[in-house]
């Protein structure tokens, strides 16, 4: 079980924590507020960063496939940012990106 989650450079996230997870998590919004993305993030974080879920988050989208830089994934397209998703606590040196 996830007890916190971290977000950075990810569609409309520039970053974004969540320290404190419980067993049952309510996610409400206006709407363009980033619950989709939120889930999204969850989705592609629990598949193993697996490609193939991002290929179905574009498609659910109608959002092109672009297997070079995947720009609608990131925050305001900026590719060369990167993304980083994962549990906390993070490790500032870790690199790790999409």
């Amino acid at each position: 079980m996830l007890t916190s989650f971290y977000i950075k450079n990810f569609r409309l996230f520039k970053e974004l924590k969540i320290e404190h997870l419980g067993r049952v998590n309510l996610i409400v919004g206006r709407n363009n507020s980033g619950k989709t993305c939120l889930l999204e993030a969850l989705w592609f974080y629990e598949s193993n960063e697996n490609i193939t879920v991002l290929e179905k988050i574009l498609a659910k989208r109608d959002e092109n496939w672009d297997s070079r830089n995947f720009h609608y994934l990131h925050h305001n397209y900026d590719v060369s940012a990167s993304i980083k998703i994962s549990s906390l606590p993070i490790n500032p040196l870790d690199s790790s990106s999409v």
